[in-house]
């Protein structure tokens, strides 16, 4: 018993030690992946805020239902009042004919009535559904593609104030660090934790070398950077700067745009 508990200790001390070996490469990695995916990031989104707002004009009508749409959103309205005017019809002859329900809501189908009544709204119950589920969808597109650009430009701006803070926390580091001989080169302790990883000898560095500490602080201040970016822009609505935040699409208000 004590032989097979020493293997378990053994066997549990080396998969921890692998499962720890496995973390430093990939914090390493993404610490070196990091400012090429905010760079990346900045130009992607940078792309499609500059191609939405060549295409819209700064009215409500930017993001509205164009006229075919309209149409459609017409008819799904004509049709869901009919449906529900059908299937509070049949409900009302079940009532008045004092047809009983059953747990399940339908009603009894002892009377040729309740089969009939079940059969119409077996019929329509799932259209209603699927009428307001596509009248939700148009209701709320316009804002939902006023919201995709807004959050284009928030994303844009966050990935950019994170490399300029990610810049400036290797810069800030590499000049106050005592250790570092170069304080012109800001990227020395980048590109070190970059050989280090490809010839695998990353493993045998921990938090207390100058280069890590460098990376690791320019990292951290970049995420943070980025996330409070992010959640500040957000409140800011930056979207309306180009286009008014579109109204929910309604029978009122359809037309209006």
């Amino acid at each position: 018993m004590s032989k097979r508990n020493n293997n378990s200790g053994s066997f549990l001390f080396i998969l921890l030690g692998v499962a720890f070996f496995l973390l430093i490469y990939l914090l390493s990695f993404l610490m070196v992946l990091l400012p090429f995916v905010l760079v990346a990031g900045y130009a992607l989104k940078s792309i499609k805020v500059d191609s939405t707002k060549k295409a819209i004009g700064g009215s409500m009508s930017d993001f509205w239902l164009n006229e075919t749409e309209k149409k459609h959103f017409k008819q799904l309205n004509t049709s869901l009042e009919q449906t529900v005017h059908t299937i509070n019809s049949f409900k009302n002859k079940g009532y008045s004919a004092g047809i009983s329900i059953n747990k399940d809501g339908s009603f009894s189908q002892r009377s040729n009535l309740g089969k009939e009544i079940n059969r119409v709204l077996k019929e329509n119950q799932p259209k209603e559904l699927y009428l307001r589920s596509q009248l939700s969808e148009l209701e709320i597109q316009p804002y939902l593609q006023w919201e995709s650009f807004n959050k284009a430009i928030v994303n844009a701006q966050a990935y950019l104030l994170a490399f300029i803070a990610w810049l400036i926390g290797l810069g800030v580091c590499q000049i106050g660090n005592t250790q570092i001989k170069s304080k012109l080169n800001f990227f020395d302790s980048y590109f070190f934790l970059i050989k280090e990883l490809i010839a695998g000898e990353i493993h045998k560095l921990s938090f207390s070398d100058v280069e890590i500490q460098t990376v690791s602080i320019a990292s951290l201040c970049a995420i943070v950077v980025f996330f409070l970016t992010k959640y500040i822009w957000a409140l800011r609505k930056p979207a309306v700067k180009y286009s008014p935040e579109p109204d929910i699409v309604s029978l009122s208000n359809v037309d209006a745009y």
